[in-house]
């Protein structure tokens, strides 16, 4: 997304506008499809969602293991709640405190406008179409989305490094996720690239 969009006017120029055109409104579609599914709350279907994963802390506080107990310390301290008060081998005290940390700052429809804008266009315009203006439905920045995203990079980082030891950020504060991302972006420029439509950036 964030490829096309820099590249917008050469790949207008080069006549690429409608074929990427497309691809982005798939992209996003996903985009926006994706983020709401992360912030489903609980029904009585199986959720793979953030709240859902709530649910899963509150109810097994009392026999879920932390597995890297030191590390997730350091993490919750970087994302300003400090357990340093709570017995480091009292698991139950601790998943308790990240669930009423994370459940106090959950983004809800009702009160984020994102997440609202989002869930309305899913529900109106991609999961069930209705004969509807779409300029009439609510509108978001990349950058709101953006936060979105960052707080559930926050809380997977915690769950799995907490409870199943797994890292999903360096020491370094650098993202795996994110990492992922930007390998895609550095293939769709040496596209780009082959394709005449930019400038290669080795030029040696």
């Amino acid at each position: 997304m964030e490829g096309i969009g820099k590249n917008s006017d050469s790949i207008n120029k080069k006549s690429f506008g409608q074929f990427f055109g497309v691809l982005q409104r798939i992209l996003t579609n996903e985009i926006y499809l994706s983020i709401t599914r992360l912030y489903e709350k609980k029904t009585r279907y199986p959720l793979k969602s953030i709240p859902a994963a709530l649910s899963i802390l509150k109810e097994n506080a009392n026999c879920l293991s932390i597995e890297q107990p030191i590390r997730l310390e350091r993490k919750l301290n970087k994302l300003g709640l400090s357990v340093d008060k709570i017995d480091p081998t009292n698991n139950s005290e601790i998943t308790n405190a990240i669930y009423l940390f994370f459940t106090n700052s959950l983004p809800e429809k009702e009160t984020h406008h994102a997440l609202n804008a989002l869930k309305t266009i899913r529900d109106k315009a991609i999961g069930h179409r209705e004969n509807i203006d779409i300029n009439t439905l609510p509108t978001t920045t990349w950058v709101e989305i953006h936060e979105l995203i960052e707080f559930a990079k926050n809380f997977l980082n915690i769950i799995a490094e907490g409870y199943l030891g797994i890292s999903t950020v360096s020491d370094d504060d650098r993202s795996f996720v994110s990492d992922d991302a930007k390998k895609a972006n550095n293939c769709l420029r040496r596209l780009l690239e082959k394709a005449g439509v930019i400038e290669s950036q080795n030029k040696n």
